[in-house]
Formats: C-alpha cells, sequence, structure tokens
C-alpha cells in the first residue's frame, strides 16, 4: 500500500504521511469487549508511525493500547490470535470424535476438565466459520512458504475443523437411519444457520456446507434462524421458513446455540429425531421415541 500512496497522492511516507496497522479486535455478538474498553495492540511502518497510531488510539481507547515494533508484528498478533483459537476448537473437535467412538460424552468431559484453573474451555461443533478463523491460517502459510517454511500444526486444525461440516450430515443420517428413516423424502429442519450464534452472518457458515450436502441426498430441507434476514439465509437454502413451521419437522437439526432455542420445549414437537450440534439438550427434553444424537456423545 505505500508505493501506491506515494505514487498517486506525490506525498512523502514517513514525512507527510504515516502508515500503521491496529488489528481488528471485534467479536460479533459479543457486548462484554467492546471497542472502547478492548486492549489494542498497533505497530508503525517506522517509531515515528507507530508513536502517532498509539497517541491516536489512546484518545479514544480506555483500555491499554500495546505498541509493537513494526506492523508485520501487528498483523501476525491479529492471525495468531485466531488461529489459536481455531486450533483450540479442532483440538475439541477430535476429542468429540474420540468420545463418539469409545462412549464417552464429551459435554461431561469438558465440564469436568473445566474445574482444572488452566484448561481452556471450547466447545466442539458443526465446524467453523465466519470471516476469520477460517481464512487466517492461510494468511500464515502463505507468509511462511514464502520465507521456505510449511507449517503443518495449523493445516491440519484446518482439515479437522472443515471435515465436521460432513460429520454433521453423518450424525443426521444415523438419527434418520435409527429413527426408521433416510434423508431422502424426510423433512429436515437445519435451525441456526449463522456461523454463530445471536449474530446475523452466514459467511463461510457451516449451514453452506451442510444444506447443500442434505439437498444432494435428496432432504425436503427447509431452513430457520430468527437472526438472519431473507437475503443472506437464501446464501444458504431457498426454503426459508419461521421458528414454529420448522419445528414440525421430522428431524430437527440445531447448528447454534441461539438464545431464542435456548428454552424450547421440543417434547411438544413431532420430531422423530433431533440431532443436537450446538448442546442446547439432552434426551429428556426431547420426545418420547424421539432419537436424540449430540455432536461427541457416545452411545
Amino acid at each position: 500500500i505505500k508505493p501506491i500512496i506515494e505514487r498517486e497522492s506525490k506525498l512523502a511516507c514517513g514525512k507527510q504521511f504515516f502508515l500503521a496497522h491496529c488489528p481488528e479486535r471485534l467479536n460479533p455478538g459479543d457486548n462484554e469487549h467492546a471497542v472502547r474498553i478492548t486492549p489494542r495492540v498497533v505497530g508503525g511502518l517506522d517509531a515515528q508511525s507507530g508513536a502517532i497510531v498509539q497517541a491516536l488510539y489512546e484518545s479514544v481507547v480506555e483500555a491499554k493500547i500495546f505498541r509493537v515494533s513494526d506492523m508485520d508484528t501487528a498483523e501476525l498478533v491479529k492471525l495468531v490470535e485466531n488461529t489459536q483459537r481455531d486450533l483450540n476448537i479442532a483440538y475439541m473437535n477430535e476429542i468429540a470424535l474420540v468420545c463418539e467412538k469409545i462412549g464417552v460424552d464429551v459435554k461431561e468431559v469438558i465440564e469436568a476438565c473445566s474445574t482444572k484453573w488452566n484448561f481452556y474451555k471450547a466447545w466442539p461443533g458443526p465446524g467453523v466459520g465466519g470471516h476469520c478463523l477460517p481464512n487466517n491460517p492461510y494468511y500464515i502459510l502463505k507468509r511462511a512458504e514464502g520465507a521456505g517454511f510449511r507449517p503443518k500444526l495449523m493445516m491440519l486444525g484446518r482439515q479437522i475443523n472443515d471435515s465436521m461440516m460432513h460429520h454433521a450430515v453423518e450424525l443426521i443420517e444415523k438419527a434418520l437411519s435409527e429413527a426408521g428413516l433416510q434423508v431422502k423424502g424426510t423433512r429436515i429442519a437445519l435451525l441456526g444457520i449463522s456461523y454463530k450464534a445471536n449474530v446475523d452472518d452466514v459467511r463461510q457458515a457451516p449451514s453452506r456446507v451442510i444444506a447443500p450436502e442434505l439437498c444432494e441426498k435428496g432432504a425436503d430441507l427447509v431452513v430457520s434462524d430468527p437472526h438472519v434476514n431473507e437475503v443472506n439465509a437464501k446464501k444458504v437454502h431457498d426454503k426459508i421458513v419461521p421458528l414454529d413451521e420448522a419445528l414440525k419437522a421430522e428431524c430437527l437439526v440445531f447448528l447454534q446455540a441461539h438464545d431464542e432455542y435456548k428454552k424450547l420445549d421440543l417434547t411438544k414437537t413431532r420430531a422423530k429425531a433431533v440431532v443436537d450440534l450446538a448442546f442446547l439438550f439432552d434426551e429428556k427434553r426431547v420426545p418420547k421415541n424421539c432419537v436424540y444424537k449430540r455432536v461427541g456423545k457416545g452411545n
């Protein structure tokens, strides 16, 4: 960007204009960590640029402004933060798969592990979405490969998280099979099609992989989400229904733990299978004789 600005503006960087970077730390749906009270990292192209951007942010942000040595470091901070979270989720996704195989409930494991002071609590699920987490590891990969090194761990994490969307479809198929049904011709409702709970964003949401797979298998699919508008919902699937209509489906699949779903009484529905990928329910809250599957729940 520096040569472009210099060429177009005829100004000299470091003298007539200054360059710096401050990584975004916005967390959609999180009101606790607002812009003014969240610590920020800044780095300038040179010392003067760094000092200027630090002073600017200190004038508007109440939290600490942490200045690093240069812009490359500031940019990498953002990528490392998000890639670490992506890897933590990948680890728990893999543990969830282990639990399914050996007959243990990953929810109980996580709750027990959380009693230890240094355990990082992350929940498995149907995959990782949004604009940042699925993409940021590849920025590190590209830069590292350009320097002659190929990272392994972060790419493995990406593979695991991407595989969970296909595993979600497998869980749906298993639930329907145990209920005496098959995907083809069965009314399946995907509830919570955004990439995370209580947001309206469907960018790289797991639903955008799960929905087409189910349609390819012949499902009579509908989607529902109280947070996602019709324009964005149609990026996932064209059959959009309100919650009360979705709950009439034979198979209910919960992808995200929206607040609106937490108090639902599924015993009043006609569902023959419930697939809980968001840790919302247990067997006591689904209809009798209904097959209940949850990611990471072994038989």
